[in-house]
């Protein structure tokens, strides 16, 4: 099967799908940034992590369409 390559985001989509993902689990403002917050920093320390042997895959942000 072949699944197409990702395209690349810039930081300021990358964080607002990152807060819009947050919304959809609370009203509350300050749970959701704390959430998006938390999102962010296992997205960037995935980006950082140097690379393996064998890549793990990204945390998925948005659910499948």
């Amino acid at each position: 099967m072949h699944h197409p390559k990702p395209k690349p985001l810039s930081v300021g989509d990358l964080i607002v799908a990152v807060f819009d993902q947050a919304a959809t689990s609370t009203t509350d403002p300050a749970e959701i940034s704390r959430l998006a917050n938390e999102l962010l920093s296992r997205v960037l320390q995935h980006v950082h992590r140097p690379t393996r042997r064998r890549r793990a895959t990204p945390p998925r942000l948005l659910a499948a369409n």
